[in-house]
């Protein structure tokens, strides 16, 4: 389901501001909707994305060649990793 979704520019606008080319607030809602409606897998998108702006922001060109063009086009999904270093 990613890939086609990558591969179809879906992620990428999803992730984008509209200032940037992402989605327009009507375009968000219909996307909201038809995600539910199809019953997609999304609950990790919203960390996947929260991961990807922090690399955006401020990863090296490295990185943000690597991960930004893998996760948009579906092949790469981030998570964070939390310690509790008191935890034992």
């Amino acid at each position: 389901v990613h890939l086609a979704l990558g591969a179809a520019g879906y992620l990428e606008r999803d992730w984008r501001a509209e200032a940037d080319g992402g989605f327009t607030a009507v375009q968000r809602r219909i996307w909201e909707l038809e995600i539910g409606r199809a019953h997609t897998p999304w609950f990790h998108w919203g960390t996947t994305a929260m991961v990807l702006n922090a690399v955006h922001q401020f990863g090296s060109q490295q990185l943000k060649d690597e991960v930004l063009a893998k996760v948009l086009s579906g092949h790469y999904r981030l998570c964070l990793g939390y310690t509790e270093p008191e935890g034992g």
